[in-house]
Parts: C-alpha cells; sequence; structure tokens
C-alpha cells in the first residue's frame, strides 16, 4: 500500500529520448502535440527529452501548470517555460474558463512575452500553457 492507505502498483518510467531515438522505436515523422500533464515533474520530462527535441521537435506543446505540484516537486513554470524558450518555442495561456489568466480580450490563447505572468500570483487554479514552435508556422496572431 502506498502513502495514506491508497493501492499501489509498480510503474514502468522511461524518458522521452529512450522511448522515441532508439533505432527499434524511431518515429516514422516528426510529431505534432505533445501533451504533458504530469503532476509537477513536467521539467522533468523535458530534461528527459532533450535529443528528442533536437531531433523530433512538435509543432504544439501543451503543458499543465499546476503551481502547486510544481512547487511540491522543486520546479517552476518559469523553468518549463525557458526550456521550451531556448528551443524556439513561443508560449501562450490557453483560455480554460477559469479567472486569473491574463487573456486581454483574447477568446482562446494570447501569446506572453518573455518574463510576462501567465496568470495571477494568487491563482490556484491548474491551467495549460500552449508552446508553438516558432518554424511551425501555426497560430500566428498574437492572440485568438
Amino acid at each position: 500500500l502506498a502513502e495514506f492507505g491508497t493501492p499501489a502498483c509498480l510503474v514502468d518510467v522511461s524518458t522521452l529520448d529512450r522511448a522515441f531515438t532508439a533505432a527499434e522505436t524511431r518515429l516514422p515523422r516528426r510529431p505534432r502535440i505533445l501533451k504533458l500533464d504530469v503532476e509537477g515533474v513536467e521539467i522533468n520530462v523535458l530534461r528527459g527529452g532533450e535529443r528528442f527535441f533536437a531531433d523530433w521537435a512538435p509543432d504544439l506543446v501543451f503543458c499543465e501548470i499546476n503551481v502547486g505540484a510544481l512547487q511540491a516537486n522543486g520546479s517552476s513554470e518559469a523553468q518549463i517555460r525557458h526550456f521550451l524558450a531556448e528551443r524556439g518555442y513561443r508560449c501562450a495561456v490557453v483560455n480554460n474558463g477559469l479567472p486569473g489568466l491574463r487573456l486581454n480580450t483574447a477568446n482562446y490563447y494570447r501569446y506572453l512575452g518573455k518574463n510576462e505572468p501567465s496568470a495571477q500570483p494568487d491563482n490556484s487554479y491548474v491551467y495549460n500553457l500552449m508552446f508553438v514552435r516558432e518554424e511551425s508556422g501555426l497560430y500566428p496572431q498574437p492572440a485568438l
């Protein structure tokens, strides 16, 4: 049993690099979308995919941001944004209908400046960021 009496099981853990860069698991073409929702260890997943991003950078990366879970794992939204910015991604906050997100009249998403916060500092909601690879040609408008 795991902590608090909940059932537990063993889980195989790997990295994006191991999963998609070995000859037997090579992808036939670059993926279009990668969605990360890993309860605060997003930066670990990204760091475990440095070769994956160098060789197979997806056009879009959606990343759930749970500030509390990130902090509990010694990480932050800023680390995620920095990792992806270094690889040519623009960051946008996605409208998920919750208060505290700074969309400034946009309906669906709005690109953020380099150090611009995505939500109010006291925002306790979980929300998504969308990272668009600059060369993808997708979503060229600054807000939609």
